[in-house]
């Protein structure tokens, strides 16, 4: 699954962005979405199912270059079962050919809902924390 956050105070903060150099304006970015990617993935990590714990352990975030101006930021389990638990399954249990027993488990969605209840905050948190760090790059090179 695959989310694209559009912030459009970022559009405030563009041209004073495209100014400075190309690797201070790289680093304001990537700080920003680090920010927000460990927002949620803390907040996916408090309302994850727990059985064992190990889910919740595994849940982390990593960021990516996709291109020279786009970033990224991943928030992943590698544990094969999260899917199962996110979006539910159905099992058997059977002895040779045998159905002994089987049923549904129901989705208990954790992902989602965890970007569902902090989208907002990520948005302000890079909005705000971009606005920041031009500002004070600009006051750094006596332009602000």
């Amino acid at each position: 699954m695959s989310i694209t956050i559009e912030i459009p105070q970022l559009k405030n903060f563009a041209k004073g962005l495209q100014d400075l150099p190309e690797k201070v304006a790289r680093n304001i970015l990537g700080s920003a979405l680090k920010k927000a990617g460990r927002l949620l993935a803390d907040r996916t990590q408090s309302i994850v199912p727990r059985h064992s714990g190990q889910l919740q352990k595994s849940i982390v975030g990593r960021a990516k270059k996709i291109t020279e101006v786009e970033r990224a930021y991943y928030v992943e389990t590698p544990l094969f079962y999260a899917p199962l638990i996110e979006y539910g399954h159905k099992w058997v249990i059977k002895r040779g050919n045998k159905v002994i027993k089987a049923g549904n488990k129901g989705p208990a969605p954790f992902m989602r809902p965890a970007f569902d209840s902090t989208k907002e905050e990520i948005q302000n948190l890079i909005a705000t924390d971009i606005g920041s760090s031009v500002a004070k790059q600009w006051k750094k090179l006596g332009n602000g």
